[in-house]
């Protein structure tokens, strides 16, 4: 009779199993349970992403946090990032690291999670949202006008200039259009043709170099807002044989654009160190969990890297 009670009472709990598995009540594959710290960044299909991640996980495992990273794409793939991030905010966590996009409906996602006391760490950029949380970037706009600056004394402040911006859905673009303008706009000799969304596709900015040399075979300089965008346009310039007499600045900057600017092709690069953006996100949720008060912005600062020099 005892074995009779227990097969039935393994039966039931099979079959509620199946039950919850059908109704869709399932656990997402990708998360670690008991996570504490649960971190949504863009694909690593890039170096810069990459080294955020490297980042990340180098502070983590020197101070033996739980990290759950996810790689997913709010920009291009919302649906599957709101599914993650609404996973994360029903679980039981300390911290959701995100970069955010335009949604209302991650507006009200985080918005539940800070009611839960789950602290919110907006990574790389500014939210449109009025959420509470903790910002950790670069400022955009300050860098950017660093490059502007760097164009100016590398064409000696008098000439035609581009600038290849990245999506203009991106938040980042708005400020590092404007702080390239502020910067070039002190120099009555400089003008710029036009600000050109190569959407941080190398093909595109390839595309974009051909025509504007066509168009503006006289140009000084082309500021690339993305190192995707300046490897195209840097592939663009040493074809057409443009590269020595065009100078070409970077925002950010990778292992690649680092050899080409040891190479002087790449004249100047300027932005924010992806590893260390990484490892401080981590770092303020390491801070954020053992109760320590946080600005509302952490700002990590940026490199410069010119001068056929970089490190």
């Amino acid at each position: 009779m005892k074995r009779e009670r227990t097969s039935l009472r393994y039966f039931i709990l099979v079959l509620a199993l199946l039950v919850l598995l059908a109704s869709g009540c399932r656990v997402d594959p990708s998360f670690k349970e008991g996570s504490n710290i649960y971190a949504f960044v863009r694909p690593a299909n890039s170096e810069y992403w990459q080294q955020v991640i490297w980042g990340m996980e180098a502070y983590a495992s020197e101070n033996g946090l739980k990290l759950n990273i996810v790689e997913t794409d709010g920009e291009t793939e919302p649906g599957e990032s709101l599914k993650q991030i609404s996973y994360a905010v029903r679980n039981s966590t300390d911290v959701i690291i995100v970069v955010p996009f335009k949604s209302n409906k991650l507006a009200d996602l985080l918005d539940k999670a800070v009611k839960k006391g789950i602290s919110v760490i907006y990574l790389d950029q500014m939210p449109e949202f009025d959420i509470k949380g903790i910002c950790v970037y670069s400022d955009n706009e300050k860098a950017a006008e660093r490059a502007g600056e760097a164009m100016a004394e590398l064409i000696g402040g008098a000439g035609d200039v581009a600038m290849l911006n990245i999506s203009s859905e991106d938040p980042n673009s708005a400020y590092r259009e404007s702080g390239f303008k502020n910067a070039i706009s002190k120099y009555e000799g400089i003008r710029l043709i036009n600000v050109f969304d190569c959407r941080s596709n190398r093909a595109n900015a390839e595309k974009t170099v051909n025509d504007i040399l066509l168009a503006y075979p006289g140009i000084k300089g082309i500021f690339a807002a993305c190192p995707e965008t300046a490897a195209g346009a840097a592939e663009a310039l040493i074809r057409l044989g443009r590269i020595d007499d065009v100078a070409l600045v970077s925002f950010d900057y990778t292992e690649e654009i680092m050899g080409l600017i040891n190479k002087d092709m790449v004249r100047a690069a300027v932005g924010k160190n992806p590893y260390k953006l990484g490892y401080s996100a981590v770092e303020a949720a390491d801070k954020s969990i053992a109760g320590e008060d946080l600005p509302g912005i952490i700002d990590i600062g940026y490199e410069f890297l010119g001068g056929g020099k970089a490190d």
